[in-house]
């Protein structure tokens, strides 16, 4: 996959929102800039970061150029393709972006970016004063700026980007209200507050999620109790769907949705990690 990355960006440096398999762009709504992020994480992990250097020069210009004066993510959709915003999850998700570019960029030729390197770090900091400033109401996260409903994203605060203190009240809280709003009778938990697509069901990732956040404060009962949930889930073959029926057992829309089993493998590699 890293190898057509390259080509897939814009003249911008952001990544649209889909693409081909032959790697020609697909129709898309509107930039979605946590996937030009996302792509930042993704070769940092990847670790060849030398090969990709024109890329995430490009990318992490489009994402400093993304900023509001107020250092929080521009106008864009969300991470659920659905709402046009001002995000927190848009904006966290630049601020881990910029992270991992500069230690990137910085490793690959220091002297060449030396004077950027500086900017990314003001910006960053910027940025995570920017959040508990704007997206913080009643000492709780709040999606969007025009928008207060508890959502499962929320949770990139604190997993998978390591803004916030995880010991912060308006974490904790954030959690709190995630439990109680999100939670269905089936035990699984929507995306966000008030999700009515396909009827509004208990999201697969959104168990994950929760249960990274449990892993990292230490709770590994409670992560074990939604793996395991999780796991009582999958079909015959084991395969993952992206939603199970609110008032029930039965896979809903997608299956074998690959965001599932992706976020599966990370929460069992973390929970194995907690056993060594």
């Amino acid at each position: 996959m890293m190898c057509g990355l390259k080509k897939h960006s814009s003249i911008r440096g952001i990544f649209e929102q889909r693409y081909y398999s032959n790697g020609e762009l697909a129709p898309s709504w509107g930039i979605q800039i946590d996937e030009t992020a996302s792509i930042l994480i993704g070769v940092h992990e990847n670790g060849k970061w030398r090969k990709h250097e024109d890329l995430i020069y490009k990318a992490t210009v489009a994402l400093l150029n993304f900023l509001t004066e107020e250092h929080i993510s521009k106008n864009c959709f969300d991470l659920w393709e659905e709402r046009k915003g001002m995000h927190l999850y848009s904006t966290a998700s630049i601020y881990e972006g910029l992270k991992v570019a500069n230690e990137m960029l910085m490793s690959i030729n220091p002297l060449k970016y030396k004077k950027l390197s500086p900017i990314i770090e003001l910006e960053t900091r910027n940025i995570k004063k920017a959040i508990k400033e704007k997206f913080v109401k009643e000492n709780k996260f709040i999606r969007s700026l025009d928008n207060e409903q508890t959502d499962i994203s929320l949770l990139s605060v604190v997993v998978p980007f390591d803004i916030i203190d995880i010991k912060d009240e308006c974490v904790k809280n954030t959690v709190e209200q995630i439990e109680n709003k999100l939670r269905l009778e089936n035990g699984g938990y929507m995306r966000y507050e008030g999700d009515n697509y396909m009827g509004g069901n208990a999201w697969i990732i959104s168990s994950l999620w929760l249960a990274l956040y449990y892993i990292k404060v230490g709770n590994i009962e409670r992560a074990h109790e939604l793996f395991n949930w999780v796991t009582e889930h999958t079909d015959n073959l084991n395969f993952l769907p992206e939603q199970i029926n609110r008032n029930g057992h039965n896979s809903v829309w997608v299956m074998q949705l690959s965001w599932s089993h992706a976020m599966y493998v990370i929460v069992k590699n973390e929970l194995l990690s907690k056993n060594k």
